[in-house]
């Protein structure tokens, strides 16, 4: 939430609603700009893996200055 709340001050601007847009920059570039990647660990039920979305983590964490500039 955090992060949000700085990239709105960044951009001057509430960013509303942006799972969509997180989302398409992660189908855009993976991990390689905005996202870090769970590269290993487990919940019981899921595995971490640095290749793709995973129930565990989601599409990793944030990049937090690039995300925010890219919203």
């Amino acid at each position: 939430m955090a992060l949000f709340i700085e990239a709105d001050q960044l951009h001057g601007s509430k960013l509303g609603w942006v799972t969509p847009t997180l989302y398409t920059l992660f189908k855009s570039t993976g991990y390689s700009d905005y996202f870090t990647p769970c590269t290993s660990g487990t919940n019981g039920a899921y595995s971490c893996s640095a290749t793709q979305y995973n129930q565990a983590a989601g599409i990793g964490a944030p990049k937090g200055w690039a995300l925010a500039n890219a919203l």
